[in-house]
């Protein structure tokens, strides 16, 4: 078991492709900076709340991907062929390229859901909402 399979991911809504017009993309880093939050939290901040319809996957069903900020910018921002962010896709190739998985920043930890509805290419994005330690919930239990 890996330290990834403790914990529990929420996703909002899954969303098509293209979400946020590159004219806005210097504003809403600065935005992000500015507040001290991650580039999700602002994006799901402008709109609304995307969360209402949570999707939940659990340890061992979706796996993460450490990607580098530029990287996991332009996913944030465009969902790029994965041939652009060379790091994540080696990294997706060689966990067998699955339909479902979440990239996770190593700047900030800030993560974002990823399905390819079994395409070469990511069709769609959710961002995570929530993140539950699953070992701790379950000594708190006991």
């Amino acid at each position: 078991m890996s330290l990834e399979d403790d914990f529990h991911y929420n996703l909002g809504c899954w969303v098509k492709k293209h979400l946020v017009h590159e004219s806005y993309f210097d504003d809403i880093l600065a935005e992000a900076d500015m507040k001290e939050k991650t580039l999700t939290e602002v994006i799901v901040e402008g709109r609304g709340n995307d969360c209402e319809k949570i999707l939940n996957y659990y340890p061992g069903v979706i796996p993460v991907i450490l990607i580098p900020d530029n990287e996991f910018n332009d996913m944030v921002f465009s969902l790029p062929e994965f041939f652009e962010c060379p790091i994540m896709y080696v990294a997706w190739h060689s966990l067998s390229s699955p339909t479902k998985f979440i990239v996770k920043s190593l700047k900030d930890g800030d993560m974002l859901g990823v399905d390819t509805q079994g395409y070469e290419y990511a069709r769609y994005k959710a961002f995570v909402c929530e993140v539950v330690n699953i070992t701790q919930v379950e000594n708190i239990n006991e």
